[in-house]
């Protein structure tokens, strides 16, 4: 069974603090153990942004440091990296639409759509919100995996 993390998840496992990072790390080290993690490039780029920001932390990692670890993932043989498709727009503004949702909610309608693209139902995310109104998601929070 294959289960995807959101960059939320990656940013807590990888530069959180406190029981919220131990819970995403252990998420995805659980994932791994048994199953294929699957992470969008959107995603990874996301990630990327974020923790290599100086706005969001004092002192960012390297950017040598960050491409190592996406390499990591990328090299790894039970993750699979996934690439959004031109359709996964399509259907994520669709889905945009069927939910009334704003155009704010687009990142998380693209992960959805890709996600369903590939068969995965499963998504791990701190913010199970931000991914409610999409049904055929089963979105669970770190500490549940």
């Amino acid at each position: 069974m294959k289960a995807a993390v959101d960059a939320g998840v990656l940013l807590d496992a990888y530069a959180g603090e406190g029981s919220g990072q131990h819970d995403a790390a252990a998420a995805i080290e659980r994932v791994l153990a048994d199953d294929i993690l699957v992470v969008t490039a959107a995603e990874l780029s996301r990630f990327v942004e974020i923790v290599s920001d100086p706005a969001n932390f004092e002192q960012p990692p390297e950017l040598a440091e960050v491409a190592a670890l996406c390499n990591d993932y990328a090299a790894a043989a039970n993750v699979e990296v996934a690439e959004a498709a031109a359709d996964d727009l399509v259907a994520a503004m669709a889905l945009l639409r069927e939910n009334a949702l704003p155009g704010a909610a687009l990142d998380a309608a693209l992960l959805a759509a890709c996600l369903r693209r590939l068969g995965v139902s499963r998504l791990i995310s701190r913010d199970a919100s931000e991914y409610a109104p999409f049904s055929f998601l089963d979105v669970v929070a770190p500490a549940a995996v």
